[in-house]
This record gives C-alpha cells, sequence and structure tokens, in this order.
C-alpha cells in the first residue's frame, strides 16, 4: 500500500495451518505468512481485528508476519496476534517502523514468535530494559539512525547455536545486567555435540561499549566446537584505534572473537590501484598502532586479551561508499 493500511473491528487475517482428513488420513499443514506494508503512513488495527499465523498441532509449523511503516508506526490496538508457537516449530516476525519507542512498544505483543524476530527503526534510540527477555533462534535489532542498548536477555540458544545481531547508525551499548545467548544444548542433524551460535554487535558511526557484568554465550554443546563473537566498528580519524570500549565483558564458548576496525573510503571507483595504494597503506599503519594496543596489558583490550588470548583478535575492515548513491 501506498499510504496506509488499516484492520477494522471485522477483519480477520487467518493463514493458520490446518488439520485435515484425506481418505482416513490426518493431513496436518503447516501455517502460511501475513505482510503488510505500507510506503508512507501507518498500520493500525482495530482491537477486534484478528491476525493469525498459529500452527495447530506440534507436528507443524507456525506462519510468518511482516508489519513495515518504515515512514509511520505501527498500532495493533491490543489486537490478538494469535500463536500456539509453544506447541509447534517456526513463527517469525520482521517489523521495520520510524521510531524506535514504536519497537519497544510492540515486543510485549509479538514476542511468541520464537524461530525469528527483526526489529528495525529507522529514526531514534532503541533501549531494552533489564526486564526484557527476547527469545529465538535468530534475533536481530537495527537503529538506523540512533543508537542501541541492551540491559536485559536475548536468547537465541537452542539444540543448535543461534544468531544474534545489533547495529546502529551510533552506539551499540550492553549495560552490566545485559545477556546475549546463542549457545548450544543439543546435537545437530548428525548426532555431533552442535556448534554454538554466532553475535555481532555493529556501530556504524558510533562506539561499541561492553559494560563491566555483561556476558556473551556462544558455547557449543558438549564437545561442539564454540561459536563467533564479532564488534564491527569505525576506526578512528587518525586511523590508529577503533571506536570499542570494553571495561569487562564475560565471553563464554567463543572459538573466535573478532573486534573489526572499518575504514569508509567515499569512491565513485573501485579499482586495484585504490586497494593496492591508499588502502594498503592505511591497512598497514592501523594495523601497526594496534599492535601497541593490544600490548598494554592496562588498556581497552585487556580483558579480552588476558581471557580469550587464543581466539581475540583485531582485524582491519573496508567500505566503500559511492557518493549519492548506495553503499558498495
Amino acid at each position: 500500500a501506498e499510504n496506509g493500511i488499516a484492520l477494522g473491528e471485522h477483519a480477520v487475517l487467518d493463514v493458520s495451518g490446518r488439520v485435515m482428513n484425506f481418505a482416513g488420513d490426518t493431513v496436518v499443514s503447516d501455517a502460511g505468512g501475513i505482510s503488510l506494508v505500507t510506503t508512507h503512513g501507518d498500520i493500525a488495527s482495530h482491537q477486534d481485528a484478528v491476525i493469525d499465523v498459529s500452527a495447530p498441532a506440534v507436528t507443524a509449523a507456525s506462519g510468518s508476519l511482516t508489519l513495515s511503516a518504515a515512514n509511520g508506526a505501527v498500532d495493533l490496538q491490543s489486537a490478538p496476534v494469535v500463536n500456539r508457537f509453544a506447541q509447534s516449530t517456526g513463527g517469525s516476525v520482521t517489523v521495520d517502523v520510524a521510531q524506535a519507542d514504536n519497537v519497544q512498544a510492540l515486543l510485549p505483543t509479538l514476542s511468541g514468535f520464537h524461530e525469528s524476530q527483526s526489529w528495525r527503526a529507522r529514526n531514534g534510540d532503541i533501549t531494552l530494559t533489564q526486564d526484557s527477555n527476547v527469545q529465538a533462534n535468530s534475533i536481530e535489532f537495527s537503529s538506523d539512525s540512533g543508537s542501541l542498548t541492551v540491559n536485559g536477555k536475548l536468547d537465541a540458544s537452542g539444540v543448535k547455536g543461534g544468531a544474534i545481531g545489533l547495529y546502529a547508525g551510533n552506539d551499540v551499548q550492553l549495560g552490566s545486567t545485559a545477556l546475549l545467548d546463542a549457545s548450544a544444548t543439543g546435537n545437530d542433524s548428525t548426532g555431533n555435540n552442535a556448534e554454538g551460535g554466532k553475535v555481532v554487535l555493529s556501530a556504524r558511526e558510533g562506539f561499541v561499549t561492553l559494560a563491566d557484568g555483561s556476558a556473551i554465550d556462544v558455547s557449543g554443546s558438549g564437545s561442539g566446537r564454540g561459536g563467533s563473537v564479532q564488534f564491527q566498528t569505525a576506526r578512528n580519524a587518525n586511523n590508529d584505534d577503533v571506536n570499542f570500549s570494553d571495561a569487562g565483558v564475560d565471553i563464554t564458548g567463543a572459538d573466535r572473537i573478532v573486534v573489526a576496525g572499518f575504514q569508509r573510503y567515499d569512491t565513485a571507483v573501485v579499482d586495484q590501484a585504490l586497494v593496492d595504494g591508499v588502502v594498503k597503506t592505511d591497512t598497514a599503519s592501523f594495523m601497526a598502532a594496534i599492535a601497541e594496543k593490544l600490548d598494554d596489558l592496562a588498556g581497552r583490550f585487556s580483558n579480552l586479551v588476558s581471557n580469550n588470548s587464543d581466539v581475540f583478535e583485531v582485524a582491519p575492515g573496508v567500505e566503500f561508499f559511492r557518493p549519492e548513491e548506495t553503499g558498495l
């Protein structure tokens, strides 16, 4: 839609799974998907409208729900989003709205989607409070032009390790009570202990800040391989440091921990001369400066170096951006 979507009092959007009988055999179908997308305007629902993407039985998969109002808001007015996800697999929700406070208002209503949750705010700061507990195999929060702060629990643990991604135009912060859990608890499809999951924190122009007491768990199950943790952030203006601050995060079970320092190049042409010239020179200079900081046992990297020295590294990253067009 172009200018908004409204669900009236008697609206019923039902793509739930079905239990059917075919020649004496009971067949259970998975639920389908509902996508409400408006370029401008809001998505508004009457409190008596029904959105149903549920599964009818434990053997079926729940469906997906997409709510996109990039230049507006989503207001469900307490309308029931029917779910029985605890009895089934699947259940995915994607939310894309203009303002961060809209994300926080919708979280309690849409918390029952346990396969994946993707939350995006085009403007404003997203803050997840200490009592927040988001659970899904894949969890993603994005704040395009604001900051993102987590003080509660993001739980992507499961039989197989899950995925957690936190992305912001400015800062990404883990408070002292934050826990990001993408650990594995069972076996993979071959019967072996499952690998741990993946956690990414990415601050495009701000800092990645990790408070003392914050925790990240990407442990594998039993003898399963550990997962990965990556912190993506920009280099500073002098190209000798990264926008990263760690006051004592506790990382458990990681097989690899990377702080990636990105340098942005605004250019209409990316060719070998550029890569072999300024990019290579900047990268060498950056890595030499970082090597000195890693040796500073009282510095910002001391916690990760001391507790995770065998899996921790600082790596260079490069971003090419064509002026007035989409980044490459």
